[in-house]
């Protein structure tokens, strides 16, 4: 409609400027042709209005097309956003069931995680009990193969079983023959594999002395055994008993585990040895328990490097390799349960006097290795084969025993 308006409007300008007269300055003999012209013109320019015209029109028409359809994005959007809302709460809702199925799950996986670690459990302990009866018929497989001997309780042999006989089962070693009860084999058979080491550590001890002889040690756990209260070794008859039951693991009061006592024992087999006389009760050194004890105490938990062994978890304390500080404690310790009065404690321990511990005994050996030096302790330990033990202190240490007591206390800070 407008556009038919515009139109007429520059068509009647047109005619209205024909009709006119001619404005001032025009010639009053102004031909048809130039008025022809002057239409021609104008007919252009109409025309070329009419062109600008439409592409006005174009692009308004475009403009209204592109806000129409930005209008109809809005809409679309807005109902997108909407449907997106419900799309999200719709997700948001399974999410939650996924979270609730995922929770019920975890817990279930949990359940069976539990179910999984209990039966593990089971199978371990049903390995271990499979390993233990392997281990046994191993046992029992050794055992028959080996020769063995019956004594009575107290150690005496018999020439067959009888009541209350104690088999004993019985393995050599290169240097020691072991004796074992059925029940010590189960529980202490390691020992038979360690021995012969054990048995080249103490000889370095000792400077390389050697047994003179194959000893026998006899081991026992929970038997009817009497020989022996826990450990001890008999010079006379070159055999050492020992009572497994009474040592660590098995005795919760003690810090000795079987190994310490193995090697405490066949520690006085070498004293006995290198001087017979040492354990000889007849003579004027018998009994010398200061030296004896203390010296196998020392041996036991200075000397012997027990990581060096097989020995079977839980079998071995970790009470070794004492300083000087642990023996001073210890010391006292004694001091107080033998109720030593350390006024009168001027001399070493009577050749007889036998303490409820040992720790006195082991403190002088341990000033003596390093107040002195370990020869001068084997020397005097050798010459006690035929000299007294007082004559043969003083040549030995270069010094009374009035004073050597003093320089141990003195050491120790026991003054």
């Amino acid at each position: 409609m407008k556009k038919n308006w515009l139109i007429t409007l520059i068509v009647v300008f047109l005619i209205f400027s024909i009709a006119t007269p001619p404005v001032l300055g025009a010639t009053k003999g102004s031909t048809m042709a130039e008025v022809q012209k002057k239409i021609t013109s104008l007919t252009k320019q109409v025309k070329d209005l009419k062109n600008k015209l439409g592409l006005k029109i174009k692009e308004t028409d475009k403009l209204k097309k592109e806000k129409s359809a930005l209008q109809n994005q809005i809409k679309t959007k807005d109902l997108s956003n909407k449907n997106k809302d419900i799309q999200i709460v719709n997700l948001n809702k399974a999410i939650k069931e996924k979270d609730i199925n995922l929770l019920d799950l975890t817990e279930s996986i949990n359940d069976k995680n539990i179910e999984i670690s209990d039966l593990s459990e089971s199978i371990v302990e049903k390995d271990e009990t499979i390993e233990e009866l392997h281990k046994k018929i191993k046992q029992l497989e050794q055992l028959s193969s080996v020769n063995f001997i019956y004594t009575d309780e107290k150690g005496n042999l018999l020439s067959s079983n009888s009541k209350n006989a104690i088999k004993w089962y019985e393995f050599r070693t290169d240097q020691i023959t072991i004796y074992l009860t059925a029940k010590a084999f189960n529980e202490f058979g390691y020992i038979i594999d360690i021995s012969d080491e054990v048995v080249t550590d103490i000889c370095q001890y000792f400077n390389g002395n050697q047994l003179p002889q194959n000893m026998a040690v006899f081991i026992s756990f929970n038997d009817t055994v009497s020989k022996a209260t826990s450990g001890e070794y008999f010079a006379g008859e070159k055999r050492a008993f020992i009572r497994g039951e009474s040592f660590y693991p098995h005795n919760r009061y003690t810090q000795e585990s079987l190994v310490d006592v193995y090697v405490h024992e066949l520690t006085h087999a070498f004293q006995d040895a290198l001087a017979p006389n040492l354990f000889n009760a007849n003579v004027s050194s018998g009994g010398l328990y200061w030296l004896t004890e203390g010296m196998a105490s020392y041996v036991e938990h200075q000397f012997i490097p027990y990581e060096n062994y097989a020995i079977p978890e839980g079998h071995l304390t970790s009470e070794h390799k004492y300083n000087k500080e642990e023996y001073r404690a210890k010391i006292l310790r004694s001091i107080k349960e033998n109720n030593i009065d350390m006024d009168s404690f001027t001399k070493l321990p009577e050749r007889m006097k036998m303490y409820k511990s040992y720790e006195i005994y082991e403190s002088l050996i341990y000033f003596i290795e390093n107040k002195y030096n370990h020869n001068t302790l084997l020397t005097y330990t050798k010459s006690l084969e035929t000299q007294d033990p007082i004559n043969s202190f003083m040549p030995t240490f270069k010094t009374t025993e009035e004073q050597f007591i003093n320089d141990w206390k003195e050491y120790y800070s026991l003054k």
